[in-house]
């Protein structure tokens, strides 16, 4: 159920409409997998170059998928106050990010903060609820994968 989670908050990062591609890094900097996104779908996949999931942007409501096309789960993105709702494929609410002026803030599905990323040009660094940091991504969207990390703890 949790490699499921990490999969749907992962995927949840990209929704623009133009090929874009993203590499995203564990606390040690080592290559955890990148993703590739064309029009409204986004392609992911693991550092050995194999697919492991997808995301298809319908409005603003985003669907996930595994490696074998089954839905995992959904966000709905609030455009007004820059928050994403994110839902495992039976519709519970599991959590929620949104951005403020100092980057993206993390909570788990009752509320509690667990954890924020902050971007400096084209690289994301994600940080714990202590402030120890936790990864990384390089390109132009986030890895909402740091999320699943957190509510672990």
């Amino acid at each position: 159920m949790l490699k499921i989670l990490i999969c749907l908050f992962l995927l949840s990062a990209l929704s623009s409409f133009a090929t874009d591609s993203t590499t995203f890094y564990d606390k040690s900097g080592r290559h955890k997998g990148r993703s590739y996104q064309n029009g409204s779908s986004t392609s992911y996949y693991d550092h050995t170059g194999k697919k492991s999931g997808s995301a298809t942007v319908n409005n603003n409501r985003t669907i996930y998928r595994n490696s074998s096309g089954v839905t995992t789960g959904s966000s709905y993105s609030h455009g007004s106050n820059n928050q994403t709702d994110f839902y495992d494929r039976s519709g519970r609410k599991i959590g929620s990010s949104r951005q403020d002026n100092s980057g993206t803030i993390y909570r788990d599905a009752s509320g509690r903060m667990v954890g924020r990323s902050r971007q400096s040009g084209s690289r994301t660094y994600y940080y714990d609820q202590s402030g120890r940091q936790i990864g990384s991504s390089n390109g132009s969207k986030s890895d909402p994968n740091m999320f699943f990390d957190l509510l672990k703890k």
